[in-house]
């Protein structure tokens, strides 16, 4: 059976636009990266023991479920950072969903029976270019998590029975059953590197946090002095975490909006 590296190499896949490298961390997360040394570090890896990666994905924030109805606390709200994709280095590994919730087996039978190395594409020139092309034929598409007809997919590759791994991405892909356990990272590129940020030189094209963090000198020096990024900000109401997620998805489409990426 083909991978699917081995399916993104075919002449038949043609590559999207593609989209900014995003890290989503929390508020406590960003201040961290601040103090002392502007930096993203590298940490240990659960899944690829002995690793120390920085994760990231491809154009959309991705954030996990959460169920807690509490009031969220200022430290615990979300915020990203969003990188030109040229600008991290040291990529190890590409996946075109999250590497641990496949690991933790929170995704359906039909794709995590699969071997996860299966499903690692990078050593593919443009993956994840070549994944939007191909799963959903436009960056607009894939943000807004809109695959191809299934009907259409297949007939457009030839698919058949010995494609299971193309064919269980592309339904991982639209599988909108049991949101709270497998969320909207199911189809989200996941992109590795073992590399620390050093914030100063991959400098983020923006960074979208609450707005009160934004009234400390410290912060804002850091942001738009240091790392030169444009601060994005939101404001803070008497929320759960969970209902913040639509403000950053807005926040980040009405970044890439203006600068004409979608």
């Amino acid at each position: 059976m083909p991978s699917l590296a081995d399916f993104l190499r075919r002449n038949s896949v043609e590559a999207s636009t593609t989209l900014p490298l995003v890290q989503s961390v929390s508020a406590y997360r960003l201040i961290k990266s601040i103090r002392p040394n502007d930096s993203i570090d590298a940490v240990d890896c659960d899944v690829f023991a002995g690793e120390k990666l920085n994760y990231f994905f491809v154009g959309r924030p991705a954030y996990k479920s959460e169920s807690s109805d509490a009031q969220a606390a200022d430290w615990e709200l979300p915020c990203c950072f969003i990188f030109e994709y040229a600008s991290i280095k040291g990529i190890k590994r590409v996946f075109p969903f999250d590497s641990g919730a496949h690991h933790g087996k929170r995704y359906p039978n039909y794709i995590s029976m699969m071997d996860l190395s299966e499903f690692d594409t990078g050593d593919v020139i443009d993956a994840p270019a070549r994944i939007i092309g191909a799963y959903f034929g436009s960056a607009k598409a894939y943000f807004n998590l809109k695959p191809k007809a299934e009907d259409a997919f297949v007939e457009e590759f030839s698919l058949g029975p010995l494609d299971a791994e193309i064919m269980a991405v592309h339904r991982l892909a639209g599988d909108n059953r049991d949101a709270d356990q497998f969320d909207d990272r199911r189809l989200t590129i996941e992109v590795q590197s073992d590399q620390h940020v050093d914030l100063t030189v991959a400098k983020p094209l923006a960074v979208i946090l609450p707005a009160v963090y934004l009234d400390s000198v410290e912060v804002r020096e850091a942001i738009e002095t240091r790392w030169g990024a444009e601060a994005i900000t939101y404001s803070i109401s008497s929320l759960s975490l969970k209902h913040y997620y639509g403000t950053i998805y807005q926040k980040v489409l009405d970044f890439y909006q203006s600068r004409g990426w979608l």
